[in-house]
């Protein structure tokens, strides 16, 4: 009977409790998208990156003269920026191995665009990305 008169009274507070508190998903920034843009660590230091993100996940294929491709996965969220952490490059290529085992942020600065850097090296890389079926070729 005790148990029964515990289960009834925590009840509504457990309910209430789920009901008023937003769950972390909600909190989150959407980034989900394939996006497509150019980041740059100076004006000389350029390179074409296709970005996808997808249920937790960053797949991130740079262009010439990098040529390589590297994923992240989320780690977590601050103040609307979400960071992910990079992964061991899988095929190969020297400027996304010197990513690993740094993060990425990605923000967003304007609908229909992201903003995403990284450290590499000594050098920090920033771009804004649009939405790869209305960027520009």
């Amino acid at each position: 009977m005790l148990r029964t008169v515990l289960l009834s009274s925590l009840l509504p507070a457990l309910t209430l409790g789920l009901l008023a508190s937003p769950s972390a998903a909600e909190d989150a920034p959407s980034h989900d998208g394939s996006w497509r843009g150019v980041v740059a660590a100076s004006i000389q230091n350029t390179v074409r990156l296709d970005a996808t993100i997808h249920a937790q996940r960053a797949s991130l294929q740079f262009g010439e003269p990098a040529n390589c491709k590297i994923v992240a996965d989320h780690l977590r969220d601050v103040d609307g920026s979400s960071f992910y952490r990079f992964h061991p490059s899988t095929n190969g290529g020297g400027f996304c191995a010197r990513l690993y085992p740094g993060e990425l942020m990605v923000d967003t600065p304007a609908p229909g665009s992201i903003a995403m850097a990284f450290q590499r090296a000594e050098s920090r890389w920033a771009g804004v990305l649009r939405r790869a079926n209305s960027a520009k070729e």
